[in-house]
């Protein structure tokens, strides 16, 4: 990593150091520092106290660029200008047109302002205002010491504007070097499987950083490589990623930002085919991770959440009782006929059910925590009969994890099975 293509990330708040909020500021600024051909060096995060954020960009200033978000508001706590000055230091200055567009901001929301407000008035001598379109905190762009700084707001709406506007042009204009970076989303395999598969491939690629991340069973193989300017960047990336796709090609369901949902959406919709859902662990989360895409409506009928026994029992109809007591709501037997059932009464194509034990109590010998059974009815079948009903693919699965992540298992689970339905029934 070249020192002229470093990037430095500081987030201020004591919130992000007890957990009470997740810094999803700095996964941003990644995501977009990355996109204009940056590298991140470090992220780091300080208290709410001037001494800390001073160490911290003392610490950062061997950096070209440092970018900062949180500690501009009007509070006690708010202390990023103070800190910046003491590092550059200079006093606070006082600027009459930051506190006429304080007003005027308050005015337009028919709020009234505190004498607190006062405060985002002030910049460290020499530095610039950041216009903030959102909200009323402008941000602190200084240069010295060998670094620049972007200081922006902690409110994720405002930060993302003032980056987007402000930073992200001046960003682009500075870069000396581009980098260019490919995903590569995959579904039916474990990311130690795909290890292997990439240190074969990797002599064959040898100009590109290739690595993985999972979430919730989904595999993503990331593909970055460096080039003095665009078009050197996509070749090389472009590269190394038609040797990944033909060594992975069973498993690629997706690239870049389209997710598993969305992919499932998109073939449905291509076959002008319907979908229909019955959950009951997972709570909706098939449904909503659906409906967060746009054109959901054209493919989803609807989405049932069966979470007591006598919900599966009134959807199964006159074998529903027999399932249950014999077989039990978690059970091959019961998925299969709550996704038979829901494609027969939604006249969908497709219907996907899941029913598991999220935990953390509930759990048996013969039933752990963790366990999830899914099933996917398809266009292939027929009515529900018999003890299997015809049409209907199942498979079981194990998460050893907390209440939350099994959920989160099963519903992509079910997205896996069904996507994996999808490539083997028309």
């Amino acid at each position: 990593m070249t020192q002229s293509n470093a990037v430095a990330i500081l987030s201020i708040g004591r919130e992000l150091l007890l957990g009470h909020t997740l810094d999803t500021n700095a996964a941003y600024l990644c995501r977009e520092v990355t996109a204009l051909g940056y590298q991140v060096a470090t992220i780091r995060t300080a208290d709410d106290d001037r001494e800390s954020i001073v160490a911290a960009l003392r610490d950062l200033s061997a950096y070209r660029f440092i970018l900062i978000s949180g500690g501009l508001g009007p509070t006690p706590d708010d202390l990023t200008r103070q800190a910046i000055a003491d590092f550059a230091g200079v006093e606070l200055v006082f600027h009459e047109e930051l506190w006429q567009a304080v007003e005027r901001r308050f005015a337009a929301l028919h709020k009234n302002i505190s004498v607190g407000n006062n405060a985002q008035a002030f910049l460290p001598d020499g530095a610039l205002a950041i216009p903030n379109a959102c909200g009323t905190a402008p941000g602190v762009d200084w240069s010295g010491r060998g670094t620049r700084l972007f200081a922006m707001p902690g409110v994720p709406r405002e930060m993302y504007a003032m980056f987007a506007d402000y930073v992200a042009p001046l960003l682009r204009q500075a870069a000396t070097s581009v980098v260019f970076m490919k995903r590569l989303h995959l579904s039916g395999v474990g990311e130690s499987a795909v290890g292997e598969i990439i240190r074969a491939a990797a002599p064959l690629s040898p100009t590109a950083e290739i690595g993985t991340t999972v979430d919730c069973l989904t595999v993503t193989v990331r593909v970055l490589a460096a080039g003095e300017n665009l078009s050197a960047a996509q070749a090389k990336t472009a590269a190394a990623a038609r040797v990944l796709r033909e060594k992975l090609a069973p498993y690629i369901f997706a690239e870049d930002g389209q997710t598993l949902a969305a992919t499932i959406l998109q073939i449905l919709r291509t076959r002008r085919q319907k979908l229909a859902l019955a959950e009951s662990c997972t709570g909706g989360l098939v449904a909503a991770e659906l409906v967060d895409c746009a054109g959901a409506s054209d493919v989803l009928v609807e989405g049932l959440v069966v979470y007591s026994n006598a919900a599966k029992q009134r959807l199964c109809g006159g074998e529903g009782e027999r399932i249950l007591r014999e077989h039990g709501a978690v059970s091959r037997e019961c998925v299969e006929w709550l996704a038979a059932a829901e494609r027969e009464n939604s006249g969908a194509d497709y219907a996907v059910a899941v029913s598991g034990i999220a935990g953390p109590g509930g759990g048996s010998a013969d039933k752990p925590v963790g366990l999830v059974w899914v099933a996917v009815a398809h266009p292939q079948g027929e009515h529900p009969q018999g003890e299997h009903p015809q049409g209907v693919v199942a498979e079981e699965y194990h998460f050893a994890s907390d209440r939350t992540s099994n959920r989160h298992f099963a519903k992509n689970a079910a997205l896996g099975l069904l996507l994996k339905t999808l490539a083997t029934v028309g």
